[in-house]
């Protein structure tokens, strides 16, 4: 069985959605939809000071129909400059440190202005680090069709995929485009309810951050088992 995930190209994801690119033999970034403004694709949440802060990027504007693929983050030098600071900040006592720094280093190295090639760069750096095997691959690079679940199925078809791992929150719509009946490839939803971790300088718990905020409290090791879901919470925090 070869199991396809496709997913928008996220800024600065969570860890469902590497628990998502665990499961998978293949991974799509869908960039060739519709940017939405101020949507998860431009901005994520970490902890600074004790409390959330965004991490956002501003976009140039080109149109109301922007595709991601299209966006292009306004002023690079400026945003590497400003946000690189900012996590750093955040992040400088944290027991992992260092791992936030290989991140930043990262980012730093940055030159197109793409949104789409940054957020995928990222992913794709983190995804290895945590030892995820996934294939990947563009949807704007593969052949396919339709719209909503029909586009979700032609590129499955188009990637050989037998089963397709879809997080919960599609599940509404993928029952109203009648997805099982038109396919012979298979549906699974998302089961991934992130466990709690001890998070330096607070002393009660945020979920749903960014993946930095794990990796910069449990390490690499740590976070490749909290993403799939294997931790152990009597494992040391540290």
């Amino acid at each position: 069985m070869s199991t396809c995930v496709i997913m928008q190209p996220t800024a600065f994801p969570w860890a469902g959605y590497f628990n998502l690119m665990a499961q998978a033999d293949v991974f799509v970034f869908l960039d060739d939809v519709q940017l939405v403004p101020r949507s998860w694709q431009t901005r994520n949440q970490i902890i600074m000071n004790g409390s959330k802060q965004w991490i956002s990027f501003d976009i140039r504007n080109s149109g109301s129909r922007q595709l991601i693929n299209e966006a292009l983050i306004f002023d690079l030098d400026h945003w590497k400059k400003k946000n690189i600071k900012t996590i750093s900040q955040a992040y400088a006592r944290h027991p992992h440190a260092e791992a936030v720094r290989e991140i930043l280093y990262l980012l730093d190295g940055f030159k197109s202005p793409s949104l789409s090639v940054f957020n995928e760069g990222l992913i794709g750096f983190i995804a290895e680090r945590l030892d995820i095997s996934a294939v990947r691959f563009k949807s704007s690079q593969i052949k396919s069709d339709g719209k909503r679940g029909d586009r979700i199925i032609s590129i499955c078809e188009a990637v050989m995929a037998s089963e397709y791992l879809s997080p919960i929150g599609s599940k509404e719509y993928l029952e109203i485009d009648r997805f099982t009946e038109k396919t012979t490839i298979s549906l699974r939803f998302q089961d991934y309810a992130p466990g709690v971790y001890r998070q330096h300088g607070r002393d009660s718990f945020k979920s749903h951050l960014s993946i930095i905020d794990v990796i910069a409290n449990l390490g690499w090791n740590l976070t490749k088992e909290y993403i799939r879901g294997t931790r152990n919470e009597s494992a040391p925090h540290n």
